[in-house]
């Protein structure tokens, strides 16, 4: 999703090397993660993007703060 929409491979974050595929709670585990970083600054633009079993997707636009 970071390609199709042109977002440069450093501003895409992901936990999936680290933590294998947990699905959906790959978004929860990388906020966590990102946050106790101080990654995300107040009114930051999130896409929050997860993918399941079949063809299940959710994408969401979430301002940070």
């Amino acid at each position: 999703i970071g390609r199709r929409l042109e977002i440069p491979e450093d501003r895409v974050l992901t936990v999936i090397a680290e933590r294998g595929n947990t699905s959906s709670a790959s978004v929860a585990i990388t906020l966590t993660t990102e946050a106790a970083k101080g990654t995300f600054r107040e009114g930051d633009l999130l896409i929050l993007t997860a993918f399941g079993g079949g063809m299940a997707v959710d994408v969401v636009l979430y301002r940070w703060g």
